[in-house]
C-alpha cells in the first residue's frame, strides 16, 4: 500500500457484519486491525465468523443466537489481507454464502458513493497503491504518487 512505514492508531467506528442466515453482509467490508468489529445473527440462529488466509484458518469468533452483537477487535499480530469469511455453523450446509474481509494495518479505506465516488482524506504523501473491490470476484488497482499539499483524482475501472 505504500503505508507500511507509519503505526496508526486504529479508527474508531464500528464494523457491523451480520448474518441473516444466508451469509454475512455486507459481502465486501474492511477492517483496520484494533478497530471495533459488531457481529450479529439476524435470524436469531447460533453463528460464527471464521476466516481464512492462503489456506488457513486465521479467526473463529462466536455470534450469539439470541441476536444480541457480538463486540471484538482483532489484535495487532492478525495477518493482514483479504480474508474470506464464512459461518463454521451453518456455511458447510451450502446454504450460506462466503464473504471477504480486508483487513488492514491503516485506516485509509471507504465505501463508494452510489455514482462509484469515494473520498479519502489525511492520507500521507508518497507512493501509494489504491485497490478496489466490488463484490466477491471484481477487483482493481492503480498505483499513484500522493504530493504533500494536493487532491488526486483516480479513477479505476473493475470488470
Amino acid at each position: 500500500s505504500g503505508l507500511e512505514r507509519y503505526d496508526f492508531a486504529p479508527r474508531t467506528d464500528t464494523l457491523e457484519l451480520e448474518n441473516d442466515g444466508a451469509g454475512f453482509k455486507p459481502m465486501v467490508a474492511a477492517l483496520q486491525l484494533g478497530q471495533p468489529l459488531s457481529l450479529r445473527a439476524r435470524d436469531l440462529h447460533l453463528h460464527t465468523l471464521a476466516g481464512e488466509l492462503e489456506g488457513r484458518q486465521v479467526f473463529n469468533l462466536p455470534v450469539l443466537a439470541s441476536g444480541a452483537p457480538t463486540l471484538e477487535r482483532l489484535a495487532r499480530d492478525q495477518p493482514l489481507g483479504e480474508i474470506s469469511v464464512w459461518c463454521t455453523v451453518a456455511g458447510a450446509t451450502g446454504v450460506e454464502s462466503s464473504s471477504r474481509l480486508v483487513v488492514l494495518a491503516h485506516p485509509f479505506f471507504t465505501t463508494t458513493d452510489a455514482a462509484g465516488r469515494f473520498e479519502i482524506t489525511d492520507v500521507p504523501a508518497g507512493d501509494l497503491a489504491i485497490s478496489a473491490i466490488a463484490g466477491v470476484a471484481a477487483r482493481g488497482g492503480k498505483n499513484v504518487t500522493l504530493p504533500a499539499t494536493q487532491r488526486v483524482e483516480v479513477q479505476i475501472d473493475l470488470p
